[in-house]
């Protein structure tokens, strides 16, 4: 395998989240490192914690309209760059029957979040996707080991090419 490949870990359980990725002493936790032919990676040093930040709410139809239950939760990140394939920033969530949803094991950092009815499986790493929908979501800063809560208003989902 030659070119550019990132080191990406699942989702630990729980409430707990990758802090950091090492290898060969560098700091490669969301960058990819360039690989050549016959490259050997070694000394790789990978930290979880436990005490991510937790996001849960409620989704409604309209300010004060009824619960929608079934909408995609788009947590994703206000910075571009950490948007694309697996990043450990982007999370999603479907509201239960009542509107609520819960997400655990947040990386601190800004977010932005929103709920959407229709949502295409996979377009949440999509960056002109998330750029459409900046306008209906809300900023959220999220610290190690908070619990925050946010009310959401159900939008529909932009047209993708």
């Amino acid at each position: 395998m030659e070119g550019p490949a990132k080191i990406v870990l699942s989702q630990p359980p729980g409430g707990a989240y990758v802090k950091s990725i090492r290898a060969q002493g560098k700091d490669v936790t969301d960058v990819p490192l360039d690989l050549h032919s016959g490259d050997r990676i070694q000394g790789v040093e990978i930290v979880i914690t436990a005490n991510g930040a937790q996001l849960s709410g409620s989704v409604k139809d309209g300010t004060s309209g009824p619960p929608v239950s079934g909408a995609s939760i788009l947590l994703y990140p206000a910075d571009a760059q950490l948007i694309g394939p697996n990043s450990r920033y982007i999370r999603t969530a479907k509201s239960g029957q009542q509107g609520e949803f819960s997400l655990q094991g947040l990386v601190p950092g800004e977010y932005k979040l929103c709920a959407v009815l229709d949502h295409e499986n996979g377009a949440e790493f999509d960056p002109e996707y998330l750029q459409s929908l900046d306008r209906v979501s809300k900023a959220v800063a999220l610290t190690a080991g908070q619990a925050a809560s946010e009310t959401l208003e159900a939008v529909a989902s932009p047209a993708r090419d």
